[in-house]
Formats: structure tokens, sequence, C-alpha cells
């Protein structure tokens, strides 16, 4: 595989447990958390979405 144009992005650290099933964000699929987050970048940084072909993103730690 080559990449030719790529980006890495380090974001700031995220809770790392689910929180309580009565908490804020449970309601909210991790789907539509990531696409803040992307929507959030993009508009921080000014790149257009449209021109992404690939997402691929982790976790620091793994799952215990």
């Amino acid at each position: 595989m080559i990449l030719k144009n790529s980006a890495w992005i380090w974001t700031p650290y995220a809770p790392a447990r689910p929180g309580p099933p009565d908490g804020a964000l449970h309601g909210v699929h991790p789907q539509a958390l990531f696409a803040g987050c992307l929507t959030a970048l993009a508009e921080r940084t000014g790149f257009d979405p449209a021109e992404v072909d690939d997402v691929i993103a982790g976790k620091r730690h793994p799952v215990r």
C-alpha cells in the first residue's frame, strides 16, 4: 500500500471506560461520536472531507 498523501493526527486523551448507563453520551453511537470529531477537525483545519478516502482510528490502550 502506498500512501501518497497522509496525515497522522494525535488527539487528546478520552475516557477509556464506558460511562454510566444514565450518562449524557449513553445513547450516542460511537460512530456518531467519531463523526463529530472528524467534522470538528475539518472545520478547524480547513481540509475538504470529500478528498478523504480512508480514516483509520484506534485507541492507545488495548481493551481489558
